[in-house]
């Protein structure tokens, strides 16, 4: 009798030492798990971020005319190194013009101008971060009517504050300018300044006008 309870002490302890084990080889999981998370956010971009959307573009002429543009864009995004981001971004859009009825014109439709753009974005601290890159915008048209006959460079600068969790304001300014021109298309110089205002919504929604 003595024995039996001997032994089945021993198997209780053992048990315990093994439990024990296992708690500590889980803690040991979760501090490594822990560690590689924060090493990979470290080495993850945290201002470009890489992703694939559509954007939908509709304008509304005099005459009836129509045009709309359904504009399939990529940004691959990598981290540099502390605070300093770079990405890659390509724009590939699909067109459809509808002419007016006084026009005589076709209906047309295919592929627009491809747009290659590049650029670095740095975190200054927790609340401002400034970015500035370059687009080249291609006379890439499957046909004139689709696109601006014109190869085009658009060097661009932005900074972003933000004020709340839930509020970001940034200020853009660009600068385009055509550097061929095709199809009798007449050069092209001007700038463009905006000031767009990023609202954080619930469930990973966001507005910005």
């Amino acid at each position: 009798m003595t024995v039996r309870v001997r032994a089945l002490c021993l198997l209780v302890a053992h048990m315990l030492l093994a439990a024990r084990a296992l708690v500590a080889a889980d803690n040991a999981l979760t501090d490594s798990s822990e560690a590689a998370e924060e090493l990979k956010a470290l080495r993850d971009q945290t201002i470009v971020r890489s992703g694939v959307w559509i954007d939908t573009e509709w304008d509304q002429f005099d005459g009836g005319a129509e045009k709309a543009k359904w504009t399939l864009a990529g940004l691959w995004g990598w981290h540099v190194r502390e605070r300093q981001d770079a990405g890659l971004r390509l724009k590939l859009p699909f067109v459809y013009n509808r002419s007016d009825a006084s026009s005589g014109q076709q209906d047309t439709g295919g592929v627009g101008d491809i747009e290659i753009g590049a650029g670095t974005a740095f975190l200054l601290n927790d609340k401002w971060r400034t970015a500035a890159g370059v687009e080249l915008h291609a006379d890439t048209a499957s046909n004139p009517a689709l696109g601006d006959s014109m190869w085009r460079l658009k060097p661009a600068w932005g900074v972003a504050h933000d004020f709340t969790k839930w509020l970001t304001v940034t200020f853009n300014a660009e600068y385009n300018y055509s550097i061929a021109e095709e199809h009798n298309a007449p050069p092209q110089r001007y700038g463009e300044l905006s000031l767009p205002a990023t609202f954080i919504l619930p469930y990973d929604w966001a507005l910005s006008p």
